[in-house]
C-alpha cells in the first residue's frame, strides 16, 4: 500500500511543468482556436503542454499520442446531468492510442482506447467500446485508470505492474489478468456489470450488478473484501455480500444508461458497506466518480450574455463557474 501511495504522488507530479503551455483545439469552422486538428496541435506542442479539446459537432477522428501531453475535453453526458458545461457539445474522438510515457487523458469521448505506455493517467473519460489498459508486448508500470465510463470492457492484453484501477463504471467485464504474472495492483470502488477477473490484486469496495454469473474468478494472489455481488456466491474474505438486490442499491436500476443511474439510492445497502465505512461502488472512496467526467479545472456551467451593450455600462456578462477536484 505504501508503494501505491508513492506511485500516486509520482503520477500526479507529471501534471506540473514549469514551462508548459496550453493550447486550444477546435475543429468547428469559424472558431478562433490555436489548432483545428489534434495532429497539428501535437506537432507544435512541447512535451508537458496541455491541449484543451473543445466540444464540437464533428469528431476529431483517430489519434495517436506520441508526445507526453495533458489532453483535456469538456466531459460527456453534458445534457443528462446538471451544472456540467454551458456548451453541451462533447469532444469526440475515434480510436486513440497512447505511446508516450506520462500522458494524461481526461474529459474525452472516445471509441477504443489503447495504451502502450507506463506512468499514464486515464481519468474521467467516456469509452464507447473497450479501454485496453495495456496493449503492448512489454511490461508497463504505474498506470492509473480512474473515474471512467466504459460502455463495454476495461481490460489488459499483457503485463501491468503496480496499477490503480478505481471508481470506474464498466458495463461489461473488468479483466486485469489470468496468468500469475499478468498484474499487480489495486482494483477498488468500481461498478462492474458482469465480472472482475484479476491476479495479485487487492479487490475491494466494488459492486458487481448482474446476477447471471458469479461475478468473479478465484485466481492467484487476490484478496477480496467488502464487495457486493448480485450473484449467489462470494469469494472468501471480509465483508463480501452475495444476493444483493441491485434495485435497492442504485438510483435508477431500470435504465442504467447514464452515469447518474449508478448513484446510490437513499438507504442503499452499499452505503457505508466498504472498508472503514466508505460507500461501495464508483461514488465511494476517497476519489469518487465525477458525473459527466468534468475535468478538475474551473468550468463555466451557466452564462447570461446580452445581445447588445451600451456606451455607459458596457457589456455585462454573468457567469457561473465551478470546479471538480
Amino acid at each position: 500500500m505504501k508503494r501505491l501511495t508513492l506511485t500516486t504522488i509520482i503520477l500526479l507530479g507529471i501534471l506540473v511543468s514549469v514551462n508548459a503551455k496550453s493550447w486550444r483545439v477546435n475543429n468547428t469552422p469559424g472558431v478562433d482556436a490555436d489548432f483545428t486538428t489534434l495532429n497539428a496541435a501535437q506537432d507544435s506542442a512541447s512535451a508537458g503542454d496541455t491541449l484543451y479539446i473543445e466540444g464540437s459537432a464533428t469528431s476529431y477522428g483517430d489519434f495517436t499520442i506520441n508526445k507526453k501531453l495533458i489532453i483535456m475535453g469538456p466531459g460527456y453526458f453534458l445534457t443528462e446531468n446538471d451544472t456540467t458545461q454551458v456548451t453541451k457539445l462533447t469532444a469526440k474522438l475515434g480510436n486513440v492510442s497512447i505511446y508516450a510515457e506520462g500522458t494524461v487523458l481526461s474529459g474525452l469521448h472516445m471509441n477504443y482506447l489503447y495504451n502502450h505506455a507506463s506512468k499514464v493517467v486515464i481519468t474521467r473519460n467516456f469509452i464507447n467500446t473497450d479501454l485496453y489498459a495495456v496493449h503492448n508486448e512489454t511490461i508497463l508500470y504505474d498506470v492509473v485508470v480512474s473515474q471512467n465510463y466504459c460502455k463495454r470492457n476495461l481490460t489488459r492484453n499483457n503485463k501491468l505492474r503496480n496499477a490503480l484501477i478505481f471508481n470506474n463504471i464498466v458495463l461489461n467485464t473488468l479483466t486485469m489478468g489470468t496468468a500469475s504474472d499478468d498484474f499487480t495492483g489495486v482494483i477498488k470502488n468500481n461498478v462492474v456489470a458482469n465480472m472482475i477477473e484479476a491476479v495479485n490484486a487487492v479487490i475491494k469496495n466494488n459492486i458487481i450488478y448482474n446476477s447471471a454469473g458469479a461475478g468473479y474468478k478465484i485466481l492467484t494472489g487476490n484478496t477480496f473484501s467488502y464487495n457486493l455481488f448480485a450473484g449467489s456466491s462470494v469469494p472468501g474474505g471480509t465483508g463480501n455480500v452475495a444476493n444483493v438486490d441491485m434495485s435497492t442499491v442504485f438510483s435508477d436500476f431500470t435504465n442504467v444508461s447514464v452515469d447518474n443511474d449508478f448513484t446510490l439510492k437513499e438507504g442503499s445497502p452499499a452505503s457505508g458497506a466498504g472498508e472503514n465505512g466508505t460507500d461501495c461502488g464508483a461514488f465511494g472512496g476517497d476519489q469518487p466518480y465525477v458525473l459527466s467526467g468534468i475535468p478538475g479545472v474551473p468550468h463555466i456551467y451557466d452564462a447570461i450574455i446580452p445581445t447588445s451593450a451600451s456606451g455607459d455600462s458596457g457589456l455585462k456578462v454573468y457567469l457561473k463557474i465551478k470546479t471538480n477536484n
